[in-house]
C-alpha cells in the first residue's frame, strides 16, 4: 500500500521537473501556446500543492488535458521531439497524482 502522501510528493517532484523545463525552453517557445500550457499547468499544480481543493483539482485535469493536447498537435508536427515526449510522461503523471 502506498503511503498517504506518496500522490503530494510525485506531484511536488512533476512541478519541480516541469519548472526546469520551463525556464529552459522559455526563450525557445515564445508565446506559443505549448509555452502558456506548460505555464498554466505549471502555476495551477503549485497552487494545488499548497491548497488541495476540488475546484483547483478540477482545473488542474483540465489544463493537463489542455498541455497534454498541445504538445500532440506539436509531436504530429516533428518539433521538439524529445520534449514532447517528456511532457507527455509529465502530464500523465500529474494526472494521475491529481485523480
Amino acid at each position: 500500500m502506498l503511503p498517504h502522501n506518496f500522490h503530494m510528493e510525485t506531484l511536488q517532484n512533476e512541478f519541480e521537473i516541469l519548472q526546469k523545463i520551463y525556464r529552459n525552453y522559455k526563450n525557445h517557445l515564445k508565446s506559443s501556446i505549448l509555452l502558456n500550457r506548460m505555464n498554466e499547468v505549471r502555476k495551477l499544480t503549485l497552487k494545488f500543492i499548497s491548497n488541495n481543493s476540488p475546484v483547483l483539482k478540477s482545473k488542474l485535469k483540465e489544463k493537463c488535458l489542455d498541455l497534454y493536447i498541445a504538445v500532440s498537435n506539436i509531436y504530429t508536427m516533428g518539433h521538439y521531439k524529445v520534449l514532447c515526449l517528456v511532457l507527455f510522461g509529465l502530464t500523465s503523471r500529474i494526472y494521475k497524482a491529481v485523480d
